[in-house]
């Protein structure tokens, strides 16, 4: 299972998700999400939660987090 790092400079967020979130997509992420999304990227494809938690740390955002939806640190299959 790969995991994603969504980063969101305007709202300074890392959000951790599976690559099989509904969110996520496999970093593709959610169609129409508006235009504060343009500045924002996925980083990925990550082997481990615990890489992509690493790199989301290392984005220097202000919330780093895993996502409420898939939560990745606590499913690590």
């Amino acid at each position: 299972m790969p995991f994603y790092v969504f980063v969101d400079p305007p709202t300074q967020r890392a959000v951790v998700h599976r690559g099989d979130c509904g969110h996520c997509k496999e970093g593709r992420g959610q169609k129409g999400a508006g235009p504060k999304y343009e500045t924002s990227e996925w980083l990925g494809p990550f082997v481990t939660a615990a890489a992509a938690f690493r790199t989301a740390r290392a984005s220097h955002m202000t919330i780093v987090k895993e996502c409420g939806h898939c939560e990745p640190a606590i499913r690590r299959k």
